[in-house]
């Protein structure tokens, strides 16, 4: 295989809804966020628990840089 293929599996969702008003860092009062998965992913998510520890690779499609 020479290449790989990138496939949504679930996404990040929190209450911030304007950039320009997004902390910077989590120690800067950022609020909580979660992941949503998509219902196909529920059989290879069945066995995850609390305490569990993951990788979450992420495509910040919607992030920008702020200077």
């Amino acid at each position: 295989m020479s290449g790989f293929r990138v496939r949504v599996i679930g996404r990040v969702e929190s209450p911030l809804v304007d950039r320009a008003r997004a902390p910077r860092q989590a120690d800067e009062d950022a609020p909580e966020a979660w992941l949503v998965f998509e219902p196909a992913m529920g059989e290879g998510l069945r066995s995850l628990r609390p305490g569990d520890e993951v990788f979450v690779l992420t495509w910040l499609d919607r992030g920008a840089a702020r200077c």
